[in-house]
């Protein structure tokens, strides 16, 4: 009987451990399918916020994208005008002023104004022709305007506007008495 006994208490040991570590094995699983539900809520929010950031990205890059096809459209248009103002600059043309003046006095030995022309000087009796060194006794003005231009089919165009004016020599009131 004392086996029976023994074996009995022994029986009745074992299954209770055995609830007793069912039960505790049962709680731990409801706490660490408690922790892996949580770790999942916290991934899905980390991959919502991560979503619409991505999206958030996406749209500014599509922003830039759109911002630099129109700067390099732009940096295109002011490559292809500087090309053709270059292009114009280096074509011959343009306005030019051109101009000569002379005025001068003849004088005979008594310090005196005297009468001469062109190809004449009073420096000897022979009146020959000497040439032009600046002894004219009259005074001469000319000016030039001029615009040269390449027009965009190749033509040229010279537009010029001269204005001279020949003035007689001046005379002083002795000159014009001994006249």
């Amino acid at each position: 009987m004392y086996k029976k006994r023994k074996l009995a208490i022994l029986i009745a040991l074992l299954t209770g451990t055995a609830a007793a570590h069912g039960q505790t094995d049962l709680n731990s699983i409801e706490a660490r399918l408690a922790a892996l539900e949580k770790r999942l809520q916290d991934a899905e929010t980390r991959a919502s916020t991560a979503e619409s950031h991505a999206a958030s990205a996406e749209q500014k890059v599509q922003q830039l994208t759109q911002q630099q096809q129109q700067t390099q459209a732009t940096t295109q248009q002011v490559a292809r005008r500087t090309t053709q103002l270059e292009e114009k600059a280096e074509r011959p043309g343009g306005f030019e002023f051109h101009g000569y003046a002379r005025s001068g006095v003849i004088m005979n030995d008594s310090a005196a104004s005297t009468k001469s022309g062109a190809y004449m000087t009073p420096a000897g009796e022979t009146g020959g022709a000497i040439g032009r060194l600046g002894n004219q006794a009259d005074t001469y003005v000319e000016m030039n305007l001029e615009h040269k231009q390449t027009l965009d089919n190749g033509a040229t165009t010279r537009f010029k506007v001269m204005v001279a004016t020949d003035r007689p020599p001046i005379t002083t009131g002795r000159q014009a008495a001994a006249t």
